[in-house]
């Protein structure tokens, strides 16, 4: 039984609001009509009001994930976890330092025991391999399925994580690339994926036409029912590999989101460019070494370098950076 105070339906918002200000409302039980009245479950004796037992049906509180993890992990490690996770749609993706790897299972169950928009939980396996970028992984929790809507920046991208590259860390990049476009600008998108980069620029820019091309038949497959879905209509979108497609005109700006190898591709990335036009170059670089690899850039082509702007950590001391170039001739 539950201790009780009974007021009229019409109080219930104003009363209730005094007991939670006066630290004297039960939280952990439900509300009990009876007619027009109701009953409000209370900790201790109320100004005036008669107290009343009822069986009060009980809230179940729902447990977070520093509760299922208190026993196992110490506060540092829960916070380190909680800061290495992320969220591709509602597949949540853990990366684990080998000191926490025997706690794996123990870990995506608390995850998606915690957060009901989460299907699945999976453990990073290694780093992106082949031709396509893919990256592998390991089921720990949920469902066996990994295709999943992603949204961003205003744009919906269907993807399955296990079989495309994506990666929500760059959301901030990419609406800043988009927030540069100027109005009827040409753009050609290397590497385009799931086409993300194309969508938001789209979104948020009035460029004239923009071309993806993607290498790996699954994003390519994915990119155009993306394009279904986002309903844009200066978007073309190709399967195939950059250095044989046959593309015809100059583009104002060309992103290479492949930080890898860009600067293989920079050669191909001249053949299109306008003169006086932007080319985004992504790769990897030791925080050391930044102005060796402008150096190089600057060696290869006339240019001006507007801008480098880090974009994310690949390891200690070792950056994603994107170079802003303006090629000059």
């Amino acid at each position: 039984m539950v201790k009780c105070v009974k007021v009229l339906i019409k109080q219930v918002n104003e009363f209730k609001s005094e007991l939670i200000h006066n630290k004297n409302f039960n939280r952990n039980y439900k509300l009990l009509r009876e007619g027009e009245s109701v009953y409000l479950p209370v900790i201790k004796k109320y100004k005036n009001f008669k107290l009343f037992d009822k069986n009060l049906q009980r809230i179940e509180k729902e447990l977070t994930f520093n509760d299922l993890l208190k026993n196992e992990l110490s506060n540092k490690e829960i916070k380190n976890l909680r800061a290495s996770f992320e969220v591709i749609g509602d597949v949540a993706i853990l990366e684990l330092g080998e000191d926490i790897e025997d706690k794996k299972k123990i870990i995506g169950d608390a995850l998606l025991r915690s957060n009901k928009n989460f299907k699945s939980v999976l453990l990073k396996r290694g780093g992106h391999h082949g031709i396509f970028r893919i990256q592998g992984y390991e089921h720990l929790s949920g469902l066996h399925d990994y295709e999943t809507l992603y949204k961003e920046s205003g744009v919906s991208v269907k993807l399955d994580i296990t079989k495309t590259y994506f990666s929500p860390r760059l959301a901030t990049e990419r609406l800043r690339i988009a927030k540069l476009v100027k109005p009827m600008e040409t753009i050609l998108v290397m590497f385009s994926g799931v086409g993300i980069y194309p969508f938001v620029i789209a979104r948020h820019s009035k460029a004239e036409y923009i071309l993806g091309v993607e290498i790996n038949p699954d994003a390519a497959d994915y990119a155009e029912e993306n394009l279904k879905i986002n309903k844009f209509k200066n978007i073309e979108l190709r399967c195939g590999d950059i250095r044989e497609e046959h593309i015809h005109g100059e583009f104002d700006r060309i992103i290479m989101p492949l930080p890898e190898s860009s600067l293989l591709y920079l050669e191909y990335a001249l053949r299109w460019i306008k003169k006086n036009g932007i080319i985004h170059l992504y790769t990897f670089s030791d925080e050391d070494k930044i102005n060796e690899l402008l150096d190089e850039i600057n060696e290869k082509i006339k240019c001006k370098i507007l801008n480098v702007v880090k974009c994310g950590q690949r390891g200690p001391r070792i950056y994603r950076y994107c170079v802003d170039i303006k090629v000059l001739e």
